[in-house]
């Protein structure tokens, strides 16, 4: 009997993963819109808004195919189009679980916003969005068929995110407060384009940096990826043997 809980629980697992995304998503967005605090301004401008509706977009996809799954009681392969987007979105959403973590978190408790950090919204969307996604892909996307340039596509969002803000900014957006840009390593007026020194780095440096970490993490994903699908066909080859 026991034995059956698990193997139903280990069935369920991928669907659950997805549906708990998706509500701290929900719970994250309503937050951040109804609390007057960081991104509640415009919040459909910031990037850490738009790469969680990108994932839990894609994972609610995801979840129709974990249903028809337990419905068949088979395994139900979703398409390598959409384990690509998936993989890319995956990518996005890790993007703003690292640079708020890395870059943003300093940045608030030195501008006195660290109240923010202890916030629902922070909470799902910074960490927990991410964290879900992060998982989600390494225990079941392993069946994505990619290429030596596939990590390439892992650039895509963050690029398409950096010409919207600019464009955003360009026409005058408010991005919330009077800001200008969402971001303050996005900052041309402050920061310059290619200013360094004086306490000054400039964009097109923050933007060589973090693209070149989203390439890493693609890459990184990717490999991963190949040693989970490696390992679950060398286990399934086993079962078969024995």
């Amino acid at each position: 009997m026991k034995k059956l809980y698990v193997k139903t629980f280990i069935n369920w697992l991928p669907l659950i993963i997805k549906v708990v995304l998706i509500a701290a998503c929900i719970m994250g967005l309503c937050e951040t819109a109804a609390s007057g605090e960081f991104m509640s301004v415009n919040f459909i401008l910031y990037f850490t808004v738009q790469s969680n509706i990108w994932i839990a977009v894609v994972c609610l996809v995801g979840a129709v195919y974990n249903v028809m799954a337990l419905a068949k009681g088979t395994s139900v392969q979703p398409p390598n189009f959409f384990l690509v987007i998936k993989y890319m979105t995956t990518v996005a959403i890790t993007l703003t679980f690292v640079v708020f973590s890395l870059m943003l978190t300093p940045n608030m408790v030195a501008n006195g916003q660290a109240s923010y950090l202890a916030s629902m919204s922070n909470i799902c969307l910074h960490n927990l969005v991410p964290i879900l996604a992060i998982i989600d892909f390494i225990l079941y996307d392993y069946n994505l068929k990619s290429g030596k340039k596939t990590f390439l596509l892992s650039a895509v969002l963050p690029l398409y995110y950096l010409f919207f803000a600019l464009i955003c900014s360009f026409c005058n957006v408010d991005f919330g407060g009077g800001a200008k840009v969402p971001y303050f390593f996005l900052d041309y007026e402050a920061n310059g384009w290619f200013s360094l020194g004086g306490g000054k780095f400039g964009v097109v440096y923050w933007v060589v940096i973090l693209i070149g970490v989203v390439l890493g993490m693609g890459a990184a994903f990717l490999a991963i990826k190949n040693k989970r699908a490696k390992a679950v066909e060398q286990a399934t080859w086993e079962i078969r043997i024995n």
